[in-house]
C-alpha cells in the first residue's frame, strides 16, 4: 500500500485547519454565544464542508484503488458466483487495471479480507460498473457520517441546541480520519452510528444487533462485546447470538457454504497477504509499532511477520492494555458514569490491541472524545488537560508517517485513569 497520504495530493488548506481546533474548544466552554466564537465556529465548517466536498468530488470522478476498487471488487467477485476468499477469480474479473501500486499483491493475489456478511454490503455494488457503484456508495457513506454527527450531538450534550449542533459538525469534518474515510471509500461511518446507537440503547437486545452489525463492518469492533460480557447485560449477549446467527446463514444463502468456510479454514490475511502490510506506516496498531520498531530484513512471504522480539513485545503489551481493560470494565460501579467509562474504555483498547488499526480507523476516536469533553470540568487544570487532549488528537493522526499510536494510547490512558478514579470514589462511599 504505497498510494500517497490522501492529504498530501488532495487537501491543501487541510494541513493548517487542526492547528485552529485548540480555539475551536476553549471557545466553546468559555465563550458560547459570543460573536468571536461564532466567527471561529461558522469559519472551521465552511473551511471543514469545502475540503470534505472535494474530497468527495476526487473520490466520485476517481474511484479511488484503496480502498474503493478493493470492496467493489470484492462483492463483484460474489456477485459473479465465485469465492472471494480465494484469488483464483480476481484477475480475471478485475480487468486489465491500471491498478494502484502493490492492488495485485495485496489484493488480487489474497482475496476478500472481511468477514462473509460483510460481503453482502459488497455484493450490493458489486453487480455495477466501478465508475457507478462509487455513486450510491458514497451517498451512503456521507448518510452515515450525517447520522454518525446527529447521534453524537443527541448523545453528548445534555441541552443539544443549535450552537452544539455546529460545533459537532466542525469536529466531525476536520477530523483527518473523516476526510481518510470518504477519500479511500471506507465504511467506517456505518460502524460507528452503530456503536453510538449501542451507547444509547445497551440495555436492550437490539443493542447485540448493532455490535454485530458494527463487528461486520470492522473486525475490530469485537472488543466492544466484552460490554455485555462483563456487566451481565445477558439480554445484550442474546442479541449478539441471534445477530450472528442470522448475519451468518444470510451469507451462506447468497454466497454457499463453501465460501463461509473458506474464510474460517483459509483466512486471506494470515496465509497470503504480504508481511510487509503488516509494518506500512499506516498500521497503527500495537502491531504495526512493534513491527516498525522491531524490523526485520527476511520476513516470511506471508501473514503477520511474528517472531521474537516483534512477537514479545506486541503480545506482551497488548495483554497488558487487555487485562487493565477487561478488570476496570469488569468492576466498574453500576452508575451511568461507570457504565459510560466501562463502553468508552473498550473502543481505545480495541483500536491498540487489533493488528490492523488504519489511519481511516481514528473516526472510531470521535466517540470517547465526545465522551470525555462531556465528562470535562467547569475550570481547573483537568479542563486545560482535557483541552489539550482532544485538540491533540487532530495533528496526532494528520501528519503522514507520525506516531499516531499516541492517539488512542493517550485516549485509553485518561479512560483508564478516570476509571480508577470512579473505583476508589465508589469504594469510599461503600466505607
Amino acid at each position: 500500500m504505497t498510494q500517497k497520504p490522501w492529504w498530501m495530493a488532495h487537501i491543501g488548506i487541510g494541513d493548517a485547519i487542526v492547528w485552529l481546533v485548540p480555539l475551536l474548544l476553549i471557545g466553546h466552554h468559555f465563550f458560547r454565544g459570543r460573536r468571536a466564537y461564532l466567527a471561529i465556529l461558522g469559519l472551521m465548517i465552511v473551511l471543514g464542508g469545502g475540503i470534505v466536498i472535494r474530497v468527495l468530488t476526487v473520490t466520485i470522478l476517481h474511484p479511488p484503488g484503496w480502498d474503493f476498487q478493493a470492496l467493489w471488487l470484492y462483492g463483484h467477485v460474489a456477485v459473479a458466483g465465485a469465492n472471494p476468499y480465494l484469488p483464483g477469480s480476481y484477475h480475471a474479473l478485475a480487468g486489465p487495471g491500471p491498478f494502484v501500486p502493490d492492488f495485485e499483491q495485496e489484493v488480487l493475489n489474497v482475496g476478500a479480507v472481511y468477514p462473509p456478511p460483510t460481503l453482502l454490503l459488497f455484493g450490493s455494488i458489486g453487480w455495477m460498473p466501478l465508475q457507478v457503484a462509487v455513486v450510491p456508495w458514497m451517498i451512503v457513506q456521507v448518510a452515515a457520517c450525517i447520522g454518525v454527527i446527529i447521534l453524537l450531538w443527541r448523545t453528548f450534550f445534555p441541552s443539544p441546541d443549535r450552537e452544539a449542533l455546529a460545533f459537532t459538525v466542525a469536529l466531525v469534518l476536520i477530523l483527518p480520519a473523516t476526510l481518510a474515510t470518504f477519500y479511500h471509500g471506507q465504511i467506517n461511518f456505518i460502524a460507528i452510528a452503530c456503536v453510538l446507537a449501542a451507547w444509547r440503547v445497551r440495555d436492550r437486545a437490539v443493542t447485540g444487533v448493532y455490535l454485530v452489525i458494527a463487528t461486520i463492518m470492522k473486525l475490530l469492533y469485537g472488543v466492544l462485546g466484552l460490554y455485555p460480557l462483563l456487566r451481565a447485560r445477558w439480554r445484550v449477549l442474546a442479541g449478539v447470538a441471534g445477530a450472528t446467527v442470522v448475519a451468518s446463514l444470510a451469507s451462506i444463502a447468497a454466497f454457499g457454504l463453501e465460501t463461509f468456510v473458506t474464510y474460517l479454514r483459509d483466512n486471506p490475511a494470515t496465509h497470503r497477504m504480504p508481511s510487509y502490510y503488516f509494518t506500512t506506516f499506516v498500521n497503527q496498531s500495537l502491531l504495526g509499532t512493534a513491527l516498525r520498531l522491531f524490523p526485520h530484513p527476511a520476513f516470511p512471504i506471508d501473514g503477520p511477520p511474528f517472531g521474537p522480539p516483534r512477537s514479545m513485545v506486541y503480545f506482551g503489551s497488548a495483554a497488558v492494555v487487555l487485562c487493565i481493560t477487561v478488570w476496570l470494565v469488569w468492576r466498574q460501579p453500576r452508575t451511568s458514569a461507570g457504565e459510560d467509562t466501562a463502553f468508552a474504555l473498550l473502543i481505545p483498547a480495541g483500536m491498540l490491541i487489533y493488528p490492523w488499526t488504519l489511519g481511516n480507523y481514528f473516526v472510531l476516536m470521535l466517540v470517547p472524545m465526545f465522551y470525555l469533553w462531556s465528562r470535562r470540568p467547569t475550570r481547573g487544570p483537568l479542563l486545560w488537560y482535557t483541552i489539550a487532549l482532544v485538540a491533540s488528537m487532530y495533528p496526532l493522526t494528520h501528519v503522514p508517517g507520525s506516531p499516531g499510536i499516541i492517539a488512542p494510547l493517550a485516549l485509553w490512558g485518561t479512560l483508564a485513569v478516570m476509571a480508577f478514579a470512579q473505583l476508589a470514589e465508589a469504594r469510599v462511599k461503600l466505607a
